[in-house]
């Protein structure tokens, strides 16, 4: 007997990539030739533009429902007044696409809201370049920027993850003498003008904590450089499932990938996280990923399906790689997707340097037609 889809299932065919589509041949092979044709339309899209964060409009929703539909992140851009966007603003932004469970951590801002810019980390120095008055946070949510004047103090267990994750944690306690290295943040590489590499946020974090979803939005640009790039996981996937379907199967295993043991937020012990790198929640597929080689254990059989993917998201001929450098006012709301950064060059000594607002959270961007 044969089953018809039902409207739910005829829908997710022609957006997210869910299981029943994939486990049925002629349902995939639809969805692929959609996605495909979508991905090519919107990979390279222009920002949507947004005249009040905290009130979007019908038009305005619209536009970023099919940028996220066709390709699980949308640019956007606020302009005027309203470019100068706050913590409170970033949120009423983000619940009106479905985000709302920020995914905080005991070194946030009070907001939940991370503040990314470049920290110069040495007692005496009173520069915290770029930062504003609330606190900011690294990757994994371990370290805390707090006003120049208080960031004197020891470091304790640091590790630095050149994805821009943190593996470790550090805590800043009694003051040291002027000249030593004292803010922890400037041992991460988000708050350093440094590239980071491919990876999706939180890879590291156990099942019941992963990230769904980010925001990013930049208040100020780099004088130069700091581009983002992106690539949507599902096209990853159709991409390596192309190549070898057994690829793409082999890393929905419950021990595809390993991220080894660290220090964890507040300096306890982190266990090391096994898990896929493919699997499905909320009725959409996830995806986790490092390429980083000291922070990723793959299984021997997932080894070529990684070597696959590094191939796929270096390709310089790519249609489907989204390179987009944010200018102040700019932003993106992303399902967690793989991305990475550039190296960006600092402005004059004095000058305010690039500053990013992050949010994350345990949601899937869901905009109501």
């Amino acid at each position: 007997m044969t089953v018809k889809p039902s409207p739910a299932d005829r829908a997710a065919d022609a957006h997210f990539l869910t299981a029943a589509v994939i486990a049925d041949p002629a349902r995939y092979r639809r969805w692929r030739a959609d996605k495909l044709a979508r991905a090519r339309r919107w990979a390279a899209q222009s920002p949507v533009d947004i005249a009040d964060p905290a009130q979007l409009t019908a038009a305005e929703l619209a536009a970023l429902r099919a940028r996220v539909e066709a390709v699980n992140f949308a640019l956007y851009r606020v302009g005027g007044a309203a470019a100068a966007v706050d913590h409170a603003a970033l949120k009423r932004l983000c619940r009106q696409v479905g985000l709302t469970r920020l995914a905080t951590n005991p070194f946030s801002a009070p907001s939940g809201i991370s503040e990314i810019c470049v920290v110069d980390g040495v007692a005496g120095d009173a520069t915290v370049a770029g930062a504003t008055a609330t606190a900011a946070t690294d990757n994994a949510g371990a370290t805390t920027v707090a006003p120049a004047a208080t960031v004197a103090g020891t470091v304790a267990g640091a590790v630095t993850d050149a994805d821009g994750a943190n593996a470790g944690a550090t805590t800043v306690a009694n003051p040291v003498a002027a000249g030593t290295v004292a803010n922890p943040a400037a041992r991460y590489i988000p708050y350093t003008d440094r590239a980071l590499g491919w990876h999706t946020d939180g890879y590291y974090h156990p099942p019941q904590r992963r990230i769904r979803a980010f925001a990013l939005h930049t208040l100020r640009a780099a004088p130069s450089g700091g581009e983002n790039r992106l690539l949507d996981h599902e096209i990853l996937y159709l991409l390596l499932r192309d190549r070898d379907p057994a690829l793409a199967a082999g890393l929905f295993a419950a021990d595809a990938l390993t991220i080894p043991p660290g220090l964890g937020a507040g300096g306890g012990a982190r266990a090391a996280q096994t898990g896929p790198v493919f699997w499905f929640a909320a009725g959409r597929l996830q995806m986790r990923l490092t390429l980083r080689p000291r922070h990723a254990q793959w299984k021997a059989s997932t080894r070529a399906a990684a070597a696959g993917i590094k191939a796929i998201l270096d390709d310089p001929e790519s249609p489907f790689v989204t390179t987009r450098r944010l200018r102040a006012g700019e932003g993106i709301l992303c399902n967690n997707i793989p991305h990475n950064r550039a190296a960006f060059t600092r402005p004059p000594a004095g000058h305010p340097g690039r500053l990013t607002l992050r949010a994350r959270f345990y949601d899937c961007i869901t905009i109501d037609a």
